[in-house]
Parts: C-alpha cells; sequence; structure tokens
C-alpha cells in the first residue's frame, strides 16, 4: 500500500479531498474523525478533472467530498477533523484540520424563520453562501447536499408535492421560486430577497448562459430565443402570485399586465428585507440592521468569467428592453421602498 492523498478543505458544511493507492488501482475506503471518534465512512472515487488534468491520477477518479449535514450532528466548536484510510490507519496530507465553526451556529434556537426569494443574476449566490455563515445547513433547505444531489434548486412543482412537514424545521428555506412559497413555511416567516435593474439582469443571465456554450454569435442567438422564459418580466413573475399552488404568470411571460404588477409591488412591500445589486454593500449593512446579523466580509459567487454583451445583436437589446417594462416599473418601485427602509436604519449610514 502507498497511499496518495490530501484534504483540500474541512469547513463547517463540507469536507473535501482526495486519495488513491499507487500500488493498487481501487477506489480507497475512507474514515472520517471528529475528535478522535469516527463518525463516517468515505470512497474515494469521485471525478477531480484537476487531478486528471495534472497526471496526478490516470482518471481522476480519485476524489471525496462529504457535506456535513450528512452526519449525525453538527461539528462541535473547536473540533479536530481528521481523514484516515480504513486500511492501514494511514492519515491524509493537511490532516487533521480545525474548521471554524461560526459562533451563531451555536446560539440559542431560535424561533425566526426566513425564506429567500432568489432572483437569478442579483448577487443570490454571493448572499446565500453569506447566510451560510448564519444558518447550520441541517436547518436549510435545500442545504448544499441538496443543491449539490439535485444539481441546483428543486423545481415549483417539486416544491409544491414536498410533504409539509418538511417545513416545520426549516428555518431557511431558499430557491428561484415565486415570493408565494412562503405559505409553506410556519406564519411568521420573513421574506429576504435582491432585485436589480432588469436589463443589466437579463443581459447577466444571458452572459451566464452563453459561457457555458460559446463558439459564435449564433449561439448568443440560440441560447436568447430558447430561454426568453429567463429574461422577461422575471422580477415581476416571482412576486406577481398569489399562491404557489397556483401561479400561471410565473410560468408564462405573456401574462404580465398592470395587475400582476400591482400584485408584484404589495408582495414586494411585505418582504422583511429587499437588497438592491446595485448598492450590494449598502443592502448588507441594512440585512444586518434588520436582524441584527453579522458577516465577516463581502462575497461574489457565479460571476459570468466573460462578458458577451458586445456581441449581442441590436434586436436582442430591443426585445429584452420592450419585454422588461413591468420590471423596469418594479424596480423602480423597489429603489424607493430601499431608500426608504434605508432612512429607517440612517444612524448605520451616516
Amino acid at each position: 500500500m502507498k497511499i496518495k492523498g490530501y484534504v483540500d478543505t474541512a469547513s463547517d458544511h463540507l469536507v473535501y479531498g482526495w486519495a488513491m493507492d499507487e500500488e493498487r488501482p481501487e477506489p480507497v475506503a475512507l474514515k472520517l474523525l471528529v475528535n478522535g471518534e469516527e463518525v463516517a465512512n468515505l470512497i474515494a472515487n469521485e471525478p477531480r478533472q484537476d487531478l486528471k488534468d495534472r497526471s496526478v491520477h490516470p482518471t481522476g477518479c480519485c476524489g471525496f467530498s462529504l457535506f456535513t449535514s450528512e452526519l449525525p450532528s453538527d461539528l462541535p466548536p473547536n473540533c479536530k477533523v481528521q481523514v484516515k484510510t480504513v486500511s492501514g490507519d494511514v492519515e491524509l496530507v493537511n490532516s487533521p484540520v480545525f474548521p471554524e465553526i461560526p459562533a451563531s451556529y451555536f446560539s440559542d434556537k431560535s424561533d425566526e424563520r426566513f425564506f429567500f426569494i432568489h432572483v437569478p443574476k442579483t448577487a443570490g449566490t454571493s448572499f446565500r453562501f453569506m447566510l451560510y455563515e448564519l444558518f447550520r445547513q441541517r436547518v436549510i433547505y435545500p442545504n448544499l447536499c441538496d443543491i449539490n444531489r439535485n444539481n441546483g434548486y428543486e423545481s415549483v412543482k417539486e416544491f409544491r408535492n414536498s410533504p409539509k412537514e418538511k417545513f416545520r424545521e426549516v428555518q431557511l428555506l431558499m430557491a428561484h421560486i415565486p415570493s408565494a412559497a412562503i405559505e409553506l413555511m410556519p406564519p411568521g416567516t420573513h421574506s429576504i430577497t435582491f432585485l436589480r435593474e432588469p436589463m443589466a439582469r437579463a443581459i447577466s443571465d444571458i452572459n451566464f448562459r452563453a459561457n457555458e456554450n460559446i463558439s459564435s454569435i449564433n449561439n448568443i442567438e440560440e441560447i436568447f430565443e430558447d430561454n426568453k422564459y429567463f429574461f422577461f418580466n422575471l422580477q415581476t413573475r416571482l412576486f406577481a402570485s398569489d399562491t404557489i399552488f397556483k401561479c400561471p404568470i410565473y410560468f408564462n411571460y405573456r401574462l404580465v399586465d398592470e395587475l400582476a404588477l400591482k400584485k408584484a409591488k404589495a408582495n414586494l412591500e411585505k418582504t422583511a428585507f429587499l437588497g438592491i445589486t446595485e448598492r450590494f454593500e449598502d443592502s448588507i449593512r441594512l440585512a444586518e440592521k434588520r436582524f441584527g446579523w453579522k458577516f465577516k466580509k463581502l462575497k461574489h459567487y457565479n460571476m459570468a468569467k466573460k462578458k458577451m454583451t458586445k456581441d449581442l445583436p441590436g434586436y436582442i437589446w430591443n426585445e429584452i428592453k420592450e419585454n422588461n417594462q413591468y420590471d423596469q416599473e418594479l424596480y423602480r418601485f423597489a429603489l424607493e421602498l430601499f431608500e426608504k427602509r434605508i432612512k429607517e436604519h440612517k444612524r448605520l449610514f451616516f
């Protein structure tokens, strides 16, 4: 047995690394220990393209990962995390690790509940990872493990079909679903969200999708034609429904009208926290003031690597503009609401 391996990270929500036996092709069996006690078993057989590219492993299938929400209990503060082989008890390089566990995890259990209406391309992923500092993964739905297994958030249909009992212990619900989904949560749940200037949001969404498959301008046009649902008045549609069980406007941008806008404004006004992407830092400070939270630092995730704005044909610009008029009006309303709430906490800013 000639073991090579490394613990890339061990945090309050994920243990991640790789291991291999240079003398045998079979995947290495591992065990995870917390403060000397074995709590989980792992098999190092997950694909790691980076290791294949660096010729560390011939196929790269030697990675391992474990979401801590799958463990019987949360990691305690100041704990020692070790990863060792089952056979031979060989400890991997960079083990033990002493993960930093946010103190807020161990405060008295709160009865407060939150629903993060994650509007796509509004810095929501950055905000989501900041929220991970405040909530234990096992009280978040969907948490990192759920998102990884599902390759993203669940659909509206999947949320509708989820048993009601699932939401009773959830402290933080989040998804790309209409604000009406708050009805799934206990009474008194706080809704929180971010909005963004509609043209910028739509273009950012196109950039994001184009970065996944872009070689010519024709691909941008195809992406646009195939995904208009995501680009037209999406923010209004997310807030225009009265119930998650009947929300046709959310699924059909052609149904958006003045009545939908009026409902969207009313529902937006009900939010306990509204952030504005263009004023992300002020928004975070407002959230801290509103709920008594304290974030370590601003985070930025899920940003498009290459901006394709200069390659967009004129007709796409025009069509996006024409089909985001209701979102523009909602955004203007959101800015006024944001400024009003800032003034309510002006001592924080002045």
